[in-house]
Parts: structure tokens; C-alpha cells; sequence
């Protein structure tokens, strides 16, 4: 871990010290050259992005600028998007203007703060290729017609003394098929007044709580509460926001879903050599890739269903089956471009044909699965680009102050399980010496057992191949009565016990990084609507590290 300068402190951790993970997204960040064949696009670099860019703007293409920006500035509007939006919007029309996109489910509350720094690493690209005189602008794709309601559905912020809070919104009666951004908030009202009875009481409270009722409102969809939020959230900086379920242009990806229909067992066929391509490289392929494979959902009201490949048709899955010969599947999406939707790896080629895109901002496992969906990307005529988001853990006042107490970062804590936390500061209690005479012991065990043993093994091997299993056990009781003493002193002790469930809910809940769980308003109720803006000014979009930012001046 090294640190610099910046508006906030900063501190940057390599990824590959935190455990757990993807070793595509490692590769792609610290070996590029290794996994370079499945990223045409090239690394994540500016220089890369703006040659990307002028070849965007030099090759041709026709995007369906015009019908876009109407539809986006209808969405954008409605939504309360603020003037740097509509202006980007405007921006879109001139043949000149490159985007630069993310996207994410449609969370409560604005779901958990990786979908924030999402946003943060688009604009940051955009300031940046600006800056070298590349008319860009940051788009937000709203995943909306996703039917995944667990991902959508719940919320985990922070309580006063750093206990994990969970609030969930209650399922649609006709859950299971439903698109997530087509259902109605209805016991929002309630969540919203347990949000404010057990938040943290930061300074900003009221004001966060305010704007989360103005935007997640009774009657909005989620899609239309999260775009509500997000426009508030990025006034300033002009993020642009496009709803995959208002959008209302799928009649501009006729001929993209035609091919996808036509063209559908070459694509599986190149889709699954790629994915022997990675396991033959010792990598797992992030989407599993069947012989059914369509990469098409079927759309019905508010209501989808994935389309497989069976018997020479094309079926629905579940219990009321929809089948389709190529024929009348290629006739409904003549007739009605909305009756069908992409999958995961469709997505991204059908937003290159919309979009301009200079980059799709990706969490790890969306770098991930770009290696598979360049394989396809030549039936779109597209080369997909794809730039890690902006991986953050922010630091606030009291974590800043328990790492000082404790001597330690965050490393410390990502690398250890509370009970190894517990052990760590136990040490430096009173309970610190009968630690130390444990470790003493334990030491002492192993000594004297190799010293038997080196004796024995010439005389009789097999008792001491016995002694050496008899000292695995004696270490193992050693170890059980030590720890059983340090939990029952930290138990005792309850301010150090309330110390290390605060730090490992703030850095590292659940065993999984910050950004992954923690809702974003969190940090906005401590430090106020300032802290979007500060962040841009202090991330490193083209750092490959993890970045630690400190953000309390306290």
C-alpha cells in the first residue's frame, strides 16, 4: 500500500492482495498482455480511449442520434434530470460527440455505492478526454428491465454504533418474471421513516432523507425513483440517463435482433469454443453458455422470459411455455421491436449500435464477461470496450479514528476475520501477556516435538510419524483454549468487541469489499452533498489499484 496526495488522503491497495478476487479482472488489470486477445479493445488507458474515440467520430457509422436524444430528454425530464443533463443530451446530436457509459440495476435507494462510483468513473473519463479536446459525455444505463428483484429489493446501510441495517421493499405478487423497473414503491413511506430512526445522526441527515422522499416516492416505478435519485445526486455534472424500458427506439436494433435470430447457433458455437478458450487458460468464463443459448428474453407486458433454443423452436421457459419457429420469431420482431430484450451479453453490442461508446464502465465481473462477449461482437460490427470502474472504499471520521486507536489500515482489515481482529487488538490489552504465553507455548510444543521426533525417526519411524500426529492435536487444544479465552475477554470487554464489528461493517462487511454492500447515502449523511464532487476531484480512473479515500477533514 503507497499513498499520495490528493484533495482527500489517499491510499491505493493492490487488487491482488485483497482475497477473493475474479482472476480474469486480475489478469486484465496487471497482465493485459495475457488476456489481451479477448479484449480487442485495447488497455484501459487515455491515450487508448481517445485514438477510440477519433475513430469513432472518423468511421461512419449512423447512430440514431436524432431519436435518441429525444428519447433520453423525455426520460431525463421526467426525472428531473438538471440543465448540464439536458445540455449533454443536445450534445448527443452532433456527429462529433462520443459517450462514455455505465449502467446498473435499479436499487433502492440508489442500491449499494458501487452503482455511485459507476457514475464517478464516467465522468471522470469524460473530464479527461475533454481535457485532451474529445467532446464526450457520461451516460447511466438503467439495467430496468432486469427481473432479478433480490438485486434490487433490499438496502444495507450503517446504524450509530456501525451494526448492519437492512431494509427491504416487499415483493410484487407477480415476482419471479416481473422487470424490476416496472414496479410500483408502496411501503416506501415506512422504510424511509426506519431509515431515519436508525441511521447514523450525521450532520446531513435530514437532508439526505429529504431528497430520498422527493425522489423515491409513493406511485414512481423503481426505474423511475432511481433515475429520480441519481439525476439529483449528479445535477452538476451532467450524468445522462437512459432507461432500457422507456426508451421506446428498439425499433433502431431490428436488424441486430435479426441477425442475433438467424445467426443463433453460430453464436452459441463461438460463445462456447470461447469459454474452452479460458478454461484451457485456467480462467472460469463469468456467463455459462449452453447450446440453447439465444441471448434473447421475450417480453410481455410488464413480464420477461428467457428464450432457449429447443427442439428446432424457440420456447419460453416456466409454466406458460411460448414457442416460435425462426420464421415467426424473425415476424414479431419486424412487427414489435419491444417484444424481445437482450441478455447479458447481448446488451453491451446493442448499446454500441445505439451509442457512440468510447467505454462501457464495468465492475469485475463485467470485465470479466467482455471476454467472452467479444467473441459475438463481430455480428454487431462493434469491438466493445471495456474500462474498470473506480473501486473505493471511503474512509469516514470514526473509522479514521479506530485505525489510529489500532494501528491498522485496511488491509488489515479485508485480510482478517473479526475473530483475527479481536486476537490482534487483544494483544495490546492486559490480556495482551496470557496471549503472548499461549503463542510461547505453542512455540515450545513445536520445538520439543521436532527434537523427539529428529531422534526417533532413525529408531522407529512409524512412532514418530504418531508423535507428529499427536502434536497436531496438542496445538489444536492450545489454539481452542486461546481463542475460547479471547473471545470471552472481548466479550468482557465490549467497547474493544464494539470496535471490531464497527470496522469490519464499515471496511469489510460480510467479508466482501465496502462498495459491494454499504449504500452510499451513508457516507452523504456524514459529509453532505460536497462529497460527489470532492471524490471526482480525488480518484485515479487510471490507477489500477483499490482506492482508500479518506473523506472526513475531521
Amino acid at each position: 500500500m503507497w499513498s499520495a496526495d490528493t484533495v482527500m488522503k489517499a491510499e491505493y491497495l493492490d487488487y491482488r492482495r485483497i482475497t477473493g478476487q475474479n482472476e480474469l479482472f486480475l489478469r486484465y488489470l496487471y497482465d493485459f498482455e495475457s488476456v489481451a486477445q479477448w479484449y480487442p479493445g485495447g488497455p484501459p488507458e487515455l491515450e487508448t480511449l481517445a485514438r477510440r474515440a477519433e475513430k469513432l467520430i472518423r468511421n461512419g457509422r449512423k447512430y440514431p442520434r436524432h431519436a435518441l436524444s429525444t428519447s433520453l430528454e423525455r426520460f431525463n425530464r421526467r426525472v428531473g434530470a438538471g440543465e448540464a443533463a439536458l445540455e449533454n443530451i443536445q450534445k448527443l446530436r452532433d456527429p462529433s460527440t462520443v459517450a462514455v457509459v455505465t449502467g446498473q440495476q435499479v436499487g433502492l435507494f440508489g442500491g449499494p455505492a458501487l452503482a455511485i462510483h459507476k457514475a464517478l468513473t464516467a465522468v471522470s473519463l469524460t473530464r479527461r478526454l475533454r481535457a485532451v479536446g474529445i467532446q464526450a459525455i457520461p451516460v447511466f444505463w438503467l439495467a430496468s428491465d432486469d427481473s432479478d428483484y433480490a438485486e434490487v429489493a433490499s438496502v444495507r446501510l450503517l446504524g450509530e454504533d456501525g451494526e448492519l441495517l437492512t431494509l427491504l421493499h416487499p415483493p410484487p405478487a407477480d415476482n419471479g418474471t416481473r422487470m424490476v423497473g416496472s414496479i410500483l414503491l408502496n411501503d416506501v413511506s415506512a422504510l424511509l421513516d426506519e431509515l431515519e430512526s436508525k441511521v447514523v445522526r450525521g450532520e446531513f441527515r435530514h437532508l439526505v432523507l429529504d431528497r430520498l422522499r422527493n425522489t423515491y416516492s409513493r406511485g414512481r416505478t423503481f426505474s423511475e425513483a432511481f433515475g429520480a435519485y441519481m439525476a439529483a445526486l449528479f445535477q452538476e455534472q451532467g450524468l445522462v440517463l437512459y432507461d432500457a424500458l422507456t426508451a421506446g427506439i428498439k425499433d433502431q436494433l431490428t436488424a441486430a435482433y435479426e441477425t442475433v435470430i438467424k445467426k443463433r447457433k453460430d453464436i452459441a458455437e463461438r460463445l462456447q469454443h470461447r469459454s474452452q478458450q479460458l478454461e484451457q487458460a485456467k480462467l472460469n468464463p463469468q456467463v455459462q453458455v449452453s447450446p440453447e443459448e439465444t441471448l434473447l428474453f421475450l417480453f410481455e407486458g410488464e413480464h420477461r422470459y428467457k428464450l432457449d433454443f429447443l427442439g428446432g423452436r424457440f420456447k419460453t421457459r416456466g409454466e406458460a411455455t411460448r414457442e416460435f419457429s425462426e420464421d415467426e420469431l424473425l415476424d414479431l420482431v419486424r412487427q414489435d421491436p419491444e417484444a424481445v430484450g437482450p441478455n447479458v451479453l447481448l446488451r453491451p453490442i446493442l448499446q454500441d449500435l445505439l451509442f457512440p461508446t468510447v467505454a462501457y464502465v464495468a465492475g469485475p465481473a463485467e470485465t470479466a464477461y467482455f471476454a467472452q462477449l467479444s467473441a459475438i461482437a463481430c455480428y454487431g460490427d462493434v469491438e466493445p470496450m471495456v474500462f474498470p470502474r473506480v473501486g473505493l472504499t471511503l474512509i469516514d471520521a470514526k473509522t479514521k479514528r479506530l485505525f489510529e486507536k489500532y494501528h491498522v489500515g485496511v488491509e488489515d482489515i479485508v485480510n482478517a476475520s473479526p475473530q483475527d481482529t479481536v486476537y490482534r487488538f487483544a494483544k495490546d490489552t492486559e490480556a495482551g501477556g496470557l496471549i503472548r504465553d499461549f503463542e510461547a507455548l505453542q512455540a515450545t510444543v513445536e520445538a520439543r516435538v521436532a527434537e523427539i521426533e529428529d531422534q526417533m525417526i532413525s529408531i522407529d519411524p512409524g512412532m514418530a510419524q504418531l508423535l507428529r500426529n499427536s502434536e497436531a492435536k496438542m496445538i489444536y487444544q492450545v489454539k481452542k483454549v486461546r481463542d475460547r479465552f479471547v473471545r470471552n475477554f472481548a466479550l468482557q470487554s465490549s467497547q474493544l468487541a464494539r470496535h471490531v464489528a464497527f470496522l469490519h461493517n464499515s471496511v469489510y462487511p460480510e467479508q466482501t469489499l465496502q462498495e459491494r454492500l454499504i449504500n452510499f447515502n451513508h457516507f452523504l449523511i456524514l459529509e453532505g452533498p460536497s462529497l460527489i464532487g470532492r471524490i471526482l476531484d480525488a480518484i485515479q480512473p487510471f490507477c489500477k489499484e483499490h482506492q482508500i479515500l479518506y473523506v472526513s477533514t475531521s
